[in-house]
């Protein structure tokens, strides 16, 4: 996921798949860098779904978002026979920022700002490291610390120490 402040560099265009799916597609640009160091970074985002029509007359140049984006990647393409790339990403989630630039000198319209989606469970990772069983040692020094809680200073090795604290 990358999170940045962009603005759009061109209103946005919808296109659909064959499938029906809708895309809203738009450039839009960022700064990297600091001070005389700064350059823009331009990136081509695309929104799919449902929402993507509802939004396309709300995405246009000058308009700054807060945008949350997924599958960032160079991308590669040919123009007027021209090798060219920059980067692509898919917009998950978005804010309206201000700094709208309309063309027709009026307050552009601001869209209700989308519902965060409530973040899932945290659960364990399926790859997360796995205790190993305790040997016989292990076994009497956690049932020694236990009656006896002073005792974790008896143990000399710092790492078997450590996980029988762990274990407490």
């Amino acid at each position: 996921m990358f999170t940045k402040l962009i603005r759009i560099g061109r209103d946005a265009e919808m296109k659909y798949l064959a499938s029906g799916t809708a895309i809203l597609e738009f450039s839009a640009v960022y700064d990297i860098g600091f001070g005389d160091k700064k350059k823009p970074q331009w990136i081509k985002v695309a929104m799919f779904g449902d929402r993507a029509p509802k939004l396309a007359s709300h995405f246009t140049k000058g308009t700054q978002i807060v945008a949350t984006m997924d599958d960032v990647k160079s991308e590669a393409w040919i123009s007027n026979g021209e090798a060219k790339g920059g980067l692509g990403a898919k917009l998950v989630n978005f804010e309206f920022a201000g700094g709208s630039a309309p063309s027709n000198g009026q307050q552009a319209p601001q869209a209700p700002a989308p519902q965060m989606a409530q973040p899932a469970p945290q659960m364990a990772p399926a790859y997360a490291p796995q205790a190993a069983p305790l040997t016989p040692d292990e076994q009497s020094w956690l049932s020694a610390v236990k009656a006896n809680p002073a005792m974790i200073n008896e143990i000399l090795d710092e790492g078997l120490r450590n996980k029988i604290k762990s274990l407490l």
